[in-house]
């Protein structure tokens, strides 16, 4: 059984104090008797329903609680799309309330990033059929809806759940603490999994659930002790790979002739001149001998293996970019299109390039620009879903989060000739 919970977001208000057990007995009640009226009569909630039960999540619930009831800590993954995100913090929550001790649970999921900590939400309350405010909430720096009082799920970043600590440094209102996309790791989320690591044995009763959508689960078991690792089976779709040749004959694109011949002005400013230089010129001769291989195969008809040598593989195609999305939105289907780039400055150019483009002025096209950096008003733009006819692309680590955006109908990735991209490494 789980300890007596204070009833009270960090600055939520209202009544404070622990609450005695028959109090807890008569929400938890309620909770249970709201549940199950809910599946009777609200069509909302019975429609949500239909789509949760189609979800990899859903087939292996009973396998993901009895771990969770038997073991403080358990690492999840699985792939993106399986549900575990919007999933999990329910199915504890539910469980609970069917048990009879409901008004005892209080979750807290962390996500890496804001948007994901608002849309998933936002998800989850939608999938419960309520609002905000009720038995989901969020908080982000700023900016908050909380929970009401009660057994509920709370998603907010990293960085609020470390200064939430700092006031009640063992979590005692909290029951389970589920830390989601640890993969992505930082400073944050890697110091708060050393602090989980060390209140556990103060906080026998709390519940730690990590979920990666990568398969470096064994690597979070093992700091934590061995501790046992699920993973959730995802429904594999088909996708279809095009390299920048396929690329090219595609568009029919062919760029200008590069006029700069010497070495790309970043090797001036690095240590090791020399090394660079030599490795530059490594890279040159490689790609000039796969050109002539395939002009002597004959793979690619001859206006390819021109523009493959006129590609400048030191700068990101935008305008080979331009003309594959154009050609996605002129000869296939309705739906979405998501397009990476490294950073805000390509990310501006190429949103201007396409405003500006006649073909996608029309009003059945929603072109969003998505960045860490922008208000988290305008990122949220990019949650409902897109009308038929609409197109939208967006910028790296929006896939990388916990949103699964449905009706992608293509992805533009990694155009530049040798692949590179901006990384953040962890030792």
């Amino acid at each position: 059984m789980y300890c007596s919970v204070l009833l009270q977001w960090g600055g939520g208000g209202g009544e404070t104090g622990r609450l005695d057990s028959e109090k807890l007995e008569r929400l938890s009640r309620d909770m249970k008797a709201e549940l199950h009226r809910r599946r009777q009569t609200n069509t909302k909630y019975q429609k949500m329903m239909e789509f949760r039960q189609k979800l990899p999540s859903w087939e292996k619930q009973e396998e993901i609680l009895e771990l969770i009831r038997e073991n403080q800590v358990v690492v999840l993954s699985g792939e993106t799309g399986c549900g575990k995100t919007t999933q999990v913090p329910q199915f504890i929550l539910e469980d609970a309330v069917e048990r009879g001790f409901g008004a005892q649970i209080q979750i807290i999921c962390t996500q890496p990033r804001r948007i994901s900590a608002i849309s998933v939400a936002k998800r989850v309350a939608e999938e419960r059929g309520e609002r905000l405010g009720g038995s989901v909430g969020f908080q982000i720096r700023l900016e908050n809806q909380l929970p009401d009082q009660r057994g509920s799920i709370l998603y907010c970043t990293t960085g609020i759940l470390l200064r939430r600590m700092i006031n009640d440094s063992l979590l005692r209102e909290v029951s389970h603490v589920v830390l989601d996309e640890v993969h992505e790791r930082s400073v944050q989320s890697d110091f708060l999994i050393i602090v989980l690591r060390d209140i556990l044995p103060h906080r026998p009763d709390l519940k730690v659930i990590l979920m990666s959508a990568t398969l470096n689960a064994e690597l979070f078991s093992q700091y934590f002790g061995g501790v046992p690792m699920y993973n959730i089976p995802s429904v594999v779709f088909p996708v279809a790979r095009y390299f920048l040749e396929d690329v090219l004959q595609m568009t029919r694109f062919c760029p200008p002739p590069p006029t700069r011949r010497g070495p790309p002005s970043w090797v001036r400013h690095l240590r090791g001149q020399a090394e660079a230089m030599e490795k530059k010129r490594t890279e040159e001769q490689e790609r000039a001998e796969y050109i002539a291989s395939l002009e002597a195969k004959r793979t690619y008809p001859p206006y390819v293996v021109e523009a493959l040598r006129n590609m400048d593989g030191d700068q990101v195609p935008l305008e080979l970019m331009l003309e594959l999305v154009k050609t996605i939105c002129r000869e296939g289907e309705l739906g979405a299109i998501l397009v990476f780039l490294p950073g805000w400055d390509t990310i501006s150019k190429l949103h201007d390039m396409l405003k500006s483009d006649p073909v996608f002025r029309s009003r059945n096209y929603l072109i969003i620009p998505l960045h860490s950096l922008m208000p988290t008003s305008f990122q949220q733009s990019v949650l409902p879903d897109t009308p038929a006819g609409e197109y939208e692309w967006c910028p790296p680590h929006l896939a990388e989060t916990s949103l699964t955006i449905d009706a992608w109908l293509g992805l533009c990735h990694r155009l530049r000739g040798e692949g590179r991209r901006k990384r953040m490494m962890c030792d």
